[in-house]
């Protein structure tokens, strides 16, 4: 074949068995790593308005008026920020993991910056969960509420190429 800039594109060939199921295989475990990371920034706003804003909140002003103990919320402070940026960044690797895998580097990047916009950081992860989960269902794999397991995934796709002639 020549190099002619004015040839007829060739398609790309079909993905061999093993890439197929590589990447069926990746899709599954970043999908549960993002349904991990919407459970974690669930609980996050959960505890931030039942627990987090309830404590620290009278321990500053405890604080200000020269009652409390300084070092104390300092401690508490700093845990919970930890704890938020471990999360984060959490959902953002899991994210351009996915999004990757799914649609290319331009969108997981995109929406790995999403995930620095409060709120809008959940969206974005029921979003492409979503999608993984249609990607999944499209290769014939069952998909429960935290994903598809790799066993599962592995058994479903030799099942689904027996059954075709």
């Amino acid at each position: 074949m020549s190099d002619s800039p004015f040839q007829s594109p060739v398609p790309e060939p079909t993905l061999p068995e093993t890439d197929l199921l590589t990447n069926v295989l990746r899709v599954a475990k970043f999908q549960r790593w993002i349904n991990w990371a919407c459970l974690s920034y669930i609980g996050l706003y959960l505890a931030n308005i039942s627990v987090i804003n309830p404590i620290l909140v009278p321990m500053t002003a405890a604080v200000r008026e020269g009652r409390g103990n300084p070092a104390m919320l300092l401690v508490l402070s700093i845990g919970v920020m930890v704890v938020t940026v471990l999360l984060l960044v959490f959902g953002m690797a899991s994210t351009f993991l996915l999004a990757k895998q799914l649609g290319g580097t331009t969108i997981a990047v995109i929406l790995t910056l999403l995930q620095l916009v409060p709120c809008v950081s959940l969206i974005v992860l029921l979003l492409i969960s979503r999608k993984a989960t249609s990607y999944l269902k499209e290769h014939h794999v069952k998909v429960g509420f935290m994903g598809a397991s790799e066993e599962m995934v592995r058994q479903q796709l030799r099942a689904s190429t027996e059954q075709q002639p």
